[in-house]
């Protein structure tokens, strides 16, 4: 688990896959899934994300991760 300033970065079953949750871990509070796709990491943002920007990749998990806790820690 990696703790941000507005955000939480935990794995999954899928070593591949990491749920991103706002205030605590829980099905309610996750805001974004990232995938690596091998050649760069893919957001996909949950509805209830508003007002976030996302790159079509990136490349790295802790550059995606720290790219949407800047964003939700300045709001």
């Amino acid at each position: 688990m990696i703790l941000g300033d507005a955000l939480i970065l935990t794995p999954t079953p899928c070593d591949k896959r990491h749920f991103v949750y706002d205030e605590r871990v829980s099905d309610e509070n996750i805001i974004a899934v990232l995938h690596d796709e091998g050649n760069g990491v893919v957001v996909d943002l949950a509805p209830k994300a508003r007002d976030i920007d996302i790159l079509q990749s990136y490349p790295s998990l802790i550059d995606a991760f720290y790219h949407l806790d800047d964003q939700l820690a300045a709001a």
